[in-house]
């Protein structure tokens, strides 16, 4: 201390206190200025707490000390709590925090890549038939005019292409004839069958009056036999007339017996006849339906001669010219419609069971990242492609106007809602590939195998097998203990059957 100091001299009795000027930065000289040097900081904290009574120093320092020392006291009884080494020790139970299995509604967004694509695609080809076929004649399919271009909008049954027709329609017109002959054959063969079926039955009545009166002439023959005997043995007639009668019976006999064959032979020719007639009949319709085939399938290639759009949509790449030779099986062009426009979505095939038809999607597409289309799930693959393990689903997105075109790129969020079982994910252990969880059971932990789902939400996961709603689990807040090495080493935060404190704010002192 430098000897020249002065000491300033106490206030007068009954004056009141003076208090101390106050202390500034610039009166200890404490720069202001930020990145001041280290040595200038410490001479300015010095002057500082010169500036104060000793007293006062002191007390602040007293309780810094009880501060820190309460501090300590506090955070070596709350480590005394929470350590399990030391409650295991203690032969305390290890304190652990807990959460109860619930069962709630959850909505999952499964998102994947997808990409655009037409909902009908319309391959237009000329196409074989009975009369157009591929070993019809080249020089028959030629085309004629094209009335579409690439990149046209055309309507159902529009024209695009036309062929050359000249051999079709005479093969149209030979057709025709065959089919009037054929149709006034079958006329012809009606009318015969009418009339053969009258006169079957004007020969079946014929025979049967026939029948009847030779048995009415057979009655009489033997009637007069009768008389004729009678008189020959009294002598009343001579021989001669007997032996007359007896030969007109014999002759009844037989002509009857002629008209009951006759009667059987025209009952036979009534079903024979009719058998006869059916068969006439059918080979005669046979041959009209042939004839109307044959009339209808070249009517029919003659109309074809004009291909024609079988849907709405937009001409894709025109592969024909004006006298060219077509090919009935190659596509002469494609026809898109692409409203609604659908989405091919790649879903992972892990997930195959969260996927059904209905369910809703969003859809951010390349072309337009700033916007969100919404649509469903219309179809469902049936099968996975294994090389890129995933599963292609249909979704369907409204468009009007056809502002989106197939094959762009996007992102396609399914949403699903259900019901599933959840715990917090910190309560899961990975151990040997496989889920396991502590289960809190009469004050003890047990170990429980799972059966694990997708995360259904931030920090929780689906337990589809292990537990039940309801359950305690214990909740881990390190991902160190949650290796399955540390389960089994008795170092370990938790092993099986251990009791537990569930009462964590008992001894986190949050009561």
């Amino acid at each position: 201390m430098s000897r020249n100091r002065k000491h300033a001299s106490p206030p007068p009795v009954g004056s009141p206190p003076v208090s101390p000027p106050p202390v500034t930065a610039q009166a200890v000289g404490l720069s202001t200025v930020t990145g001041g040097n280290w040595r200038r900081r410490g001479l300015a904290c010095l002057a500082l707490l010169r500036a104060y009574p000793r007293w006062v120093c002191g007390s602040f320092i007293i309780a810094g000390v009880f501060a820190v020392l309460a501090l300590y006291s506090n955070a070596n009884h709350a480590k005394d709590m929470v350590d399990p080494i030391r409650a295991r020790k203690a032969g305390r139970p290890i304190p652990v925090r807990t959460a109860l299995v619930a069962q709630s509604e959850v909505e999952q967004v499964i998102g994947a890549t997808g990409v655009t694509i037409a909902s009908r695609t319309a391959p237009i080809r000329i196409g074989a038939s009975r009369g157009l076929n591929v070993s019809a004649p080249e020089s028959d399919i030629v085309i004629k005019a094209v009335r579409a271009y690439d990149g046209e909008w055309v309507r159902r049954g529009q024209v695009l292409f036309e062929l050359e027709d000249d051999v079709f329609r005479q093969i149209m017109l030979q057709r025709q004839a065959a089919l009037a002959t054929a149709r006034a054959e079958l006329e012809r063969v009606r009318q015969a069958n009418r009339l053969n079926e009258r006169a079957r039955e004007l020969t079946l009545t014929q025979a049967e009056a026939g029948i009847r009166f030779r048995q009415e002439d057979l009655n009489t023959r033997k009637s007069e036999l009768d008389v004729l005997e009678k008189l020959n043995r009294n002598k009343a007639a001579q021989d001669f007339e007997y032996f007359e009668a007896r030969s007109k019976l014999s002759q009844a006999r037989y002509e009857f017996s002629t008209a009951e064959l006759n009667l059987q032979l025209a009952k036979n020719q009534v079903g024979l006849g009719l058998l006869m007639d059916h068969r006439d009949l059918a080979k005669a319709t046979n041959d009209f339906e042939v004839a109307r085939i044959d009339h209808e399938v070249a009517r029919h290639d003659v109309d074809r001669c004009q291909i024609k759009s079988p849907i709405d949509g937009f001409i894709t790449k025109v592969d024909a010219v004006p006298g060219v030779v077509a090919s009935v099986s190659n596509p002469l062009t494609t026809v898109l419609d692409f409203d609604p426009i659908h989405v091919r979505m790649d879903f992972p095939q892990e997930r195959i069971d969260e996927v059904a038809i209905g369910q809703r999607a969003e859809v951010v597409l390349d072309s337009f990242p700033k916007e969100t289309f919404s649509g469903k799930v219309i179809r469902l693959l049936p099968q996975v492609k294994p090389d890129v393990r995933v599963m292609p689903v249909i979704v369907e997105l409204k468009n009007p106007n056809y502002r989106i075109k197939p094959g762009i790129s996007g992102f396609v969020r399914l949403r699903v809602n259900r019901t599933a079982r959840t715990v917090p994910s910190l309560a899961v252990i990975e151990r040997g590939g496989k889920a396991i969880a502590f289960k809190i059971e009469d004050g003890r932990a047990r170990l429980r195998e799972l059966t694990t789902g997708p995360l259904v939400e931030s920090g929780l996961v689906e337990v589809r097998a292990g537990l039940d709603p309801g359950d305690e689990v214990v909740v881990f807040h390190s991902n160190f203990y949650r290796h399955g090495g540390a389960l089994v080493s008795q170092n370990a935060y938790l092993q099986d059957n251990d009791p537990v404190d569930v009462d964590w704010r008992k001894w986190t002192r949050r009561e």
